[in-house]
């Protein structure tokens, strides 16, 4: 279908395998890489046109290799570390989100590739009233933040020389197949399907929840813009929304309402009580946004997780 060949880096991860998914079978010869091996992708094989690669980003000589072999044009970097609280490992954090990306973005460069996406995230903005937009200041309140919004700085500043086009996506809160079990929703679904209460907070924060299909589709939209926006920031948001509510709405499908147990936990000492995305950069960019519903994303869930 397309000459185009894509590195995706992270593929096995929870946004990097949706978007890894997508571009497989839409028929885009693809190099799915990974660094701590899951089963994710396992699916794929069957596809003649993906290619999965182990890959360590913090090694220039296993970057140079794996470029070598395939000569991609299109790199998108989901590859990152620290935003579940079980990644506690600053030394990782740092080598990850901030050399990593800097070592790829130098042979994306260097290997004369056209496209080179990378994703950075909401936690660069840190603590703001109302939706957020890419102009906000940034002021982040996490390690993993600092280490994002490092990147972002870094690579828009070596972008001003490159010959590769860079496009930063920060995307806000994201749900779907194959998410962790520290993160909302799969401790939802967990509780309803095993009838166990689930302690929470209040559940007054704000947020933005997108499911990561349609994140996805997005993603895809902007690489093959005519007229690419290099050098830019994109929000990828989609929905401003009650933390509770948007519990509520995923027990609700299960009937299990009653198992959440709104503030028997305390927020957390950094809690951010708003992170919702002003997306009309967005929306300027692609047009209206598919929007996929809670009871379409759960079913989906089900089926590729607890069948």
């Amino acid at each position: 279908m397309s000459t185009n060949k894509f590195l995706i880096i992270g593929a096995n991860g929870f946004l990097g395998s949706r978007i890894t998914k997508l571009l497989v079978k839409k028929g885009y010869e693809v190099i799915g890489s990974y660094y701590n091996q899951k089963n994710y992708l396992t699916n794929l094989n069957k596809y003649k046109n993906f290619y999965l690669e182990h890959l360590d980003v913090n090694s220039r000589q296993d970057i140079k290799r794996l470029f070598t072999k395939y000569r991609p044009n299109k790199i998108i970097n989901c590859a990152a570390y620290g935003v579940l609280p079980s990644n506690k490992d600053e030394i990782k954090i740092f080598d990850v989100n901030l050399r990593g990306a800097f070592n790829l973005f130098k042979e994306a460069d260097n290997f004369k590739a056209d496209i080179f996406i990378q994703f950075g995230s909401c936690f660069e903005y840190g603590n703001h009233k109302g939706n957020i937009s890419e102009g906000s200041f940034l002021n982040p309140t996490t390690f993993y933040g600092i280490t994002k919004l490092a990147c972002t700085n870094l690579l828009l500043d070596l972008n001003k020389t490159a010959n590769v086009s860079l496009v930063i996506l920060r995307p806000f809160g994201l749900w779907g197949p194959n998410e962790s079990i520290e993160r909302l929703v799969p401790q939802i679904i967990s509780s309803c399907l095993s009838k166990n209460n689930l302690n929470l907070t209040l559940g007054d924060q704000i947020r933005d929840y997108t499911y990561v299909d349609d994140l996805a589709e997005w993603t895809l939209k902007i690489i093959n813009l005519k007229e690419f926006p290099n050098g830019e920031i994109v929000n990828l948001g989609s929905s401003r929304i009650q933390l509770r509510q948007f519990a509520k709405s995923i027990a609700k499908n299960f009937n299990c309402e009653n198992l959440l147990k709104f503030g028997k936990l305390p927020y957390r000492n950094n809690e951010m009580m708003e992170l919702s995305s002003d997306n009309s950069k967005l929306i300027g960019l692609i047009g209206q946004l598919k929007k996929t519903t809670i009871e379409e994303g759960l079913k989906i869930i089900i089926e590729e997780n607890y069948n």
